[in-house]
């Protein structure tokens, strides 16, 4: 297997990582790997100005796209957030942004965190497969996100943490799309997908087949899914929202 050490910030460009799969561009699975839990005691998870405190992948505006191909696994206790450490947890979305992030033919997300100990000098580090945080009432423009055969998975060194999630949005006021089609699945402790405090047109849809194993949570409005016993959804779904909240 190939793997790449990474910490890339997408300030406007596009970033394409191809695995095998039906094409014939790469023969071996890709790791693309940031920094670990592990690598992260020196504070909580957005950091204050250490290198190790960013996601595998960091947008910042106005944007990009985001490709993952075939057999790539992205590691990281955050695999595509919205900060630069060089500047502690400020959020890089800032005005208008348009994000575009693709998983697909088997792409996956795969986030670890950690607990904090009591008696030890230690630091907790939330997993998030993306967390997308822009300034409230000000960041706008759109995040599209597509899983299509692709997949996130995040969870805990130690045990179950319930403020986790596979997709994490806050704080955005513009045009929000999620796609779940083609076998997807997002699997975690915490929220499938969670929004929060995002204000503009906001659209979800999630095609039967795919499994989501905990809820979607849009501005504290949970969505009504019809799944399985494994969490495979046996209807397809689509909600849209345009509301706002405080």
């Amino acid at each position: 297997k190939r793997r790449y050490h990474a910490n890339v910030s997408l300030e406007g460009g596009s970033l394409n990582v191809i695995g095998p799969s039906s094409n014939n561009i790469s023969n071996e699975p890709i790791i693309f790997r940031g920094p670990q839990y592990f690598d992260s005691n020196t504070g909580n998870t957005g950091g204050t100005g250490s290198y190790s405190k960013q996601g595998t992948v960091n947008v910042s505006s106005p944007g990009g796209s985001i490709v993952f191909d075939g057999e790539v696994t992205v590691e990281g206790f955050v695999g595509i957030s919205s900060w630069n450490a060089d500047i502690g947890p400020t959020s890089t979305i800032k005005g208008t942004s348009n994000t575009n992030i693709t998983l697909k033919n088997g792409a996956t997300i795969f986030s670890e965190g950690d607990v904090h100990y009591e008696n030890f000098v230690d630091y907790s580090d939330t997993a998030y497969g993306i967390k997308l945080v822009g300034v409230k009432n000000s960041s706008t423009g759109t995040i599209n996100i597509v899983l299509d055969n692709g997949h996130i998975e995040t969870t805990n060194d130690n045990k179950k943490d319930t403020s986790e999630a596979g997709i994490y949005i806050e704080n955005f006021a513009g045009d929000i799309n999620i796609t779940l089609q083609n076998g997807s699945s997002i699997k975690t402790n915490g929220a499938a997908i969670m929004l929060k405090n995002c204000t503009g047109p906001i659209t979800i849809s999630v095609e039967s087949g795919c499994t989501v194993n905990s809820d979607i949570i849009v501005n504290s409005e949970t969505m009504i899914l019809t799944k399985d016993q494994y969490g495979k959804l046996t209807e397809s779904k689509q909600q849209s929202y345009n509301t706002s909240t405080s």
